[in-house]
């Protein structure tokens, strides 16, 4: 893939750093708190053309963007191997189209990023007991969710028919599969309820993983066309004494901390937030 100027290229060479895999995810991580969250930011830019958001930015995040540029940031020392990472990372066979994308987790992102082993789910390590670990399960339907999308969801120059766009592109919708998904989670309640389990999964994880907040089978047909199992995820950061939740939070409005009890505990009468699943970075 040719890189394409991007403005915000000068703001992105500010965030490489120097050290050890983990040790650079916590410190670009960091470096970003207190930047602004905004939903879906970035697209494929004049590599398709039906979101032409930037392919990379460094002023507004989501929680998979975020996570998506500071593992590719961690990975790279300059311009072009951070664009790769980034094309890597988020795209199907490295092609930088709106369908190539991994819109999916626990059909596109996970697995393909596993697969590439950049990722391994290590949620069965994370309690004592194996039979704790539950599943959850939905049935993701990329063809109707293609079709749920709207001129809004196109982001384009203002002279394109976006109503002539958009019909192309739902026209597209019989080349996607539509497949059972499933993924593994820890219980919350098994994480607030017991200081020895909670010890436990700090005394597990290393440094920094990603978690992921699972809401089994989270039924989103009537907004965007399929039911979910993965609802966000951000970095989780293990300094040997608490574990903190860094995440883009549509809820604060910017990337913050805080510390991954508290989260938990503040959905404890949410009954759709199930677990949590944890992903090592390779």
């Amino acid at each position: 893939m040719k890189l394409a100027a991007n403005q915000f290229d000068a703001e992105i060479k500010k965030l490489f750093c120097k050290g050890v895999y983990h040790e650079k995810i916590k410190t670009i991580s960091q470096q970003l708190l207190g930047r602004a969250y905004k939903i879906n930011p970035l697209g494929e830019d004049l590599y398709d053309q039906y979101d032409q958001s930037p392919f990379y930015r460094s002023d507004v995040f989501d929680c998979l963007t975020f996570v998506n540029t500071v593992i590719a940031l961690a990975k790279a020392d300059d311009l072009a191997e951070f664009a790769h990472w980034m094309l890597h990372i988020n795209y199907k066979k490295n092609k930088p189209t709106y369908l190539t994308r991994h819109h999916f987790m626990s059909v596109d992102w996970n697995p393909e990023n596993q697969r590439h082993n950049i990722i391994e789910d290590i949620t069965h390590d994370c309690v004592q007991d194996p039979q704790l670990i539950k599943m959850a399960t939905a049935y993701i339907d990329r063809q109707n969710w293609l079709q749920h999308l709207s001129v809004d969801n196109l982001k384009v120059d203002e002279s394109v028919d976006k109503k002539k766009l958009l019909k192309k592109l739902k026209s597209m919708s019989a080349k996607l599969t539509n497949e059972e998904a499933s993924i593994a989670y820890v219980p919350c309640k098994h994480i607030i309820s017991s200081k020895k389990a909670y010890q436990f999964l700090l005394n597990q994880l290393p440094s920094v993983t990603i978690i992921e907040m699972v809401k089994p089978n989270w039924d989103l047909r009537s907004v965007i066309g399929t039911c979910l199992n993965v609802s966000h995820l951000g970095f989780l950061l293990n300094d040997g004494e608490k574990l903190t939740l860094r995440h883009a939070s549509k809820t604060v409005g910017m990337i913050v901390d805080v510390e991954l009890y508290d989260y938990l505990f503040s959905f404890k009468s949410d009954k759709s937030l199930a677990g949590v699943n944890i992903q090592r970075l390779v």
